[in-house]
């Protein structure tokens, strides 16, 4: 059986099985339509999810700008609207430092972040 990113941070926080604890740190950040934005990861944050107004998909990408990707095949584009993740890539759990994020249209992203 699989284990998900949220069994794992909750395992991680000792927390409840049905809910996460209330954010301790919380970002918005307003976004223009197209124009990328870049966030740094608050000193001693380990976890991070995302709420975004309306039905809009906006695109995310670690440690870099992000930008709407059209064909990319060499595996460095942005992920689409991601619900949340630990903030370390891959086998290697090098740290994210800063977020890029864009959407094709203006809204407003929610980011909650966890020690």
């Amino acid at each position: 059986m699989t284990t998900t990113l949220y069994e794992n941070w909750r395992r991680a926080q000792g927390t409840s099985d049905l809910m996460p604890p209330c954010e301790e740190y919380v970002d918005a950040r307003s976004l223009a339509a197209n124009v990328a934005e870049v966030i740094t990861v608050p000193t001693g944050y380990k976890y991070v999810t995302f709420n975004a107004t309306g039905n809009v998909e906006f695109w995310v990408k670690w440690n870099a700008a992000a930008t709407i990707p059209a064909d990319v095949t060499d595996g460095t584009a942005a992920v689409l609207s991601p619900a949340g993740r630990e903030l370390v890539i891959g086998q290697a759990r090098a740290a994210v430092t800063t977020i890029g994020i864009i959407a094709a249209t203006a809204i407003v992203v929610s980011i909650s972040w966890w020690k």
